[in-house]
């Protein structure tokens, strides 16, 4: 039974390790100036320059005073090559919907569920 456990344990760490080595080269970061109030999983951000973190399955949103986090889906495009932030407007507001970090690469953010009306 210990020998087990040990061997759970040594699998366990070898795939930490693993991990951490292969999330850097997944990572990637972009900064842009936003002119405009936006929302980002449900929290609203004001106009200001921002540093979006795209990391697998999630998103950091970081401005000098004001930050959000939301989670991913990968996408992968053969015409969108270029870095870039994607909004979608409703009505007066501006909603992230992609990060697009270059490459065909980009994160979809995944929306909040919408709680029904009673």
């Amino acid at each position: 039974m210990r020998r087990t456990v040990s061997a759970v344990l040594s699998a366990a760490a070898v795939m930490a390790t693993l991990a951490l080595i292969s999330a850097p080269a997944e990572a990637a970061d972009i900064r842009c100036h936003i002119p405009f109030s936006f929302q980002v999983h449900g929290t609203t951000l004001p106009p200001g320059d921002y540093t979006f973190s795209a990391e697998p399955g999630e998103l950091f949103v970081r401005g000098y005073h004001h930050s959000a986090f939301a989670l991913t889906i990968g996408e992968q495009s053969t015409s969108d090559t270029d870095a870039k932030a994607v909004f979608e407007r409703r009505g007066d507001e501006y909603v992230l919907r992609d990060v697009w970090v270059g490459g065909g690469v980009g994160r979809e953010v995944v929306r909040p569920p919408t709680v029904p009306a009673l």
